[in-house]
């Protein structure tokens, strides 16, 4: 088969990116309400309801969507029911990406980089795999007084979460410290917290992924996660990745990750993601800020309970899987600038 130019991917006949389906939910919605609509703007808030979503199923299947009324109502934002047709749907099995699958060209090893100068202690921010620009922009908003250092995490299989932590404390500077983490990095960032104890500071974790419950299902962990990829970004397995890369930059995802980089970061969420799944640490007694999205199942939050027992959650509620929500919600912004000033 030959494969299509970069440009052509969202479009290709057969599968259709996450991105380009909630662009077309959103653009049949908005003729439909007369009105622009966003991603996260609830049908029934817009004023539709059991009868005018029949109107709204037909455009959209007309332009090749297919859409039950029953999930159109179920998942009522164009992000919420963009995510189910793509990456919450399929026949079974899994979809493979070669192009991700090969080795890497660049070694994923541990990084620490800065962030933003300032005076105080220092924040060290443990990054997730998939969005690590938009990260660094939140802190440099959030963290506007105290220098701020990034981690990046290195690939490969991990024993445990507690023993990268210990790993990783070589490479931080001495002295007292605070730790925020986005995405499986809030359990890294957790474990190091409890290596350099606070009293009154807390530990500020973004969207923690569930813990201590093992997916199963066909496939290694690295299966599973391609697969959601191939179904993110509309991929079949016989692009390039160039192609591949193209089309998750379109989408925001893996931005200034060099192209031979995306495979190795594919492995490194795949070795977290095992490490994740056996979790099962003692209570953290500490402060800490936790985010998530409610609307997920299981419901991260109920997994971090009995580790964060004095832990203030926030919840918020889009439904989505996309950890961009949360890094862009303004609450988000107005609480973790308070919890880190």
């Amino acid at each position: 088969m030959t494969s299509a130019a970069p440009s052509d991917l969202a479009t290709r006949p057969g599968r259709r990116s996450c991105h380009a389906v909630e662009a077309t939910i959103r653009e049949v919605w908005s003729e439909h309400f007369g009105r622009a609509v966003g991603p996260d703007e609830d049908f029934y808030d817009l004023g539709g309801d059991s009868i005018s979503v029949v109107d709204v199923v037909v455009a959209l299947r007309a332009l090749g969507l297919e859409v039950r009324a029953s999930a159109a109502l179920r998942f009522p934002t164009p992000a919420r029911l963009a995510e189910s047709l793509t990456v919450g749907a399929g026949p079974a099995g899994l979809i493979d990406v070669p192009a991700l699958r090969r080795p890497g060209d660049l070694a994923a090893a541990t990084q620490l980089h800065p962030i933003r100068s300032g005076t105080g202690v220092p924040l060290i921010v443990v990054h997730s795999v998939s969005h690590v620009e938009a990260q660094r922009d939140a802190v440099r908003r959030w963290a506007t007084a105290r220098p701020a250092y990034g981690l990046t995490l290195p690939g490969g299989p991990h024993t445990s979460i507690s023993a990268l932590a210990d790993h990783l404390r070589s490479f931080l500077p001495g002295g007292p410290l605070r730790f925020l983490g986005f995405g499986p990095g809030a359990a890294v960032a957790t474990e190091l917290a409890r290596r350099y104890p606070q009293d009154t500071e807390p530990v500020v974790l973004i969207d923690p992924p569930a813990i201590g419950r093992p997916t199963g299902g066909p496939g290694s962990a690295l299966d599973r996660i391609l697969d959601r990829q191939a179904r993110r970004f509309g991929l079949d397995g016989d692009e390039t990745l160039p192609e591949v890369h193209a089309e998750m930059e379109r989408a925001g995802w893996f931005r200034g990750t060099p192209t031979n980089g995306l495979p190795q970061l594919h492995r490194t969420a795949a070795g977290l993601a095992e490490a994740l799944d056996e979790y099962h640490p003692e209570p953290f007694r500490g402060p800490a800020v936790l985010f998530h999205d409610a609307s997920r199942d299981p419901t991260p939050a109920e997994t971090w309970a009995p580790v964060l027992p004095d832990a203030v959650v926030h919840r918020r509620d889009y439904g989505i899987c996309s950890p961009r929500r949360l890094i862009d919600d303004p609450l988000v912004a107005t609480t973790a600038s308070g919890a880190l000033s």
